[in-house]
């Protein structure tokens, strides 16, 4: 699992790096990948086998909550849903900013924002459950298993 920075394109780095090295590509989760709506960079990942994290919702600095679902949901019809993990990276602690500056910039980073918000929206725009299944379960089986 890696923490990749797609503006910059690490995430394409750390995959060939990886690759290079003779790591599975089935068990390679390039990390932040949804901090872009850029689906040649996106689709470049994943044409290679690996993993992708939608894993940072909430936090929109880099990739506004729109475009992170618009993004997920054509990747789902495009067929990805079983190579897509669906979370926030919430951190329940943090003390690199005065306390309540994190909730003011970033009042929906929670670690409920995904299910109580965000997985309804996709299902309202045609996700469906079993591909939802995939994104917050299935996947990591089948990252851990190596498959």
């Amino acid at each position: 699992m890696t923490h990749s920075h797609p503006a910059s394109g690490t995430g394409l780095k750390q995959l060939d790096i990886l690759l290079d090295e003779g790591a599975n590509p089935n068990q390679i989760l390039i990390g932040h990948t949804g901090d872009t709506d850029n689906l040649e960079y996106i689709s470049n990942i994943l044409t290679q086998g690996a993993f992708i994290g939608m894993d940072r919702y909430g936090l929109t600095r880099e990739c506004s909550t729109e475009n992170r679902n618009n993004t997920v949901i054509e990747l789902a019809k495009q067929g990805y849903s079983n190579r897509m993990f669906l979370s926030q990276d919430y951190c329940c602690t943090m003390d690199w900013f005065p306390e309540g500056v994190i909730e003011e910039r970033f009042p929906k980073w929670s670690m409920s924002f995904v299910l109580e918000e965000v997985v309804p929206e996709l299902k309202r725009k045609g996700v469906t459950e079993q591909q939802i299944q995939h994104m917050l379960f299935d996947n990591a089986r089948c990252w851990f298993e190596g498959k």
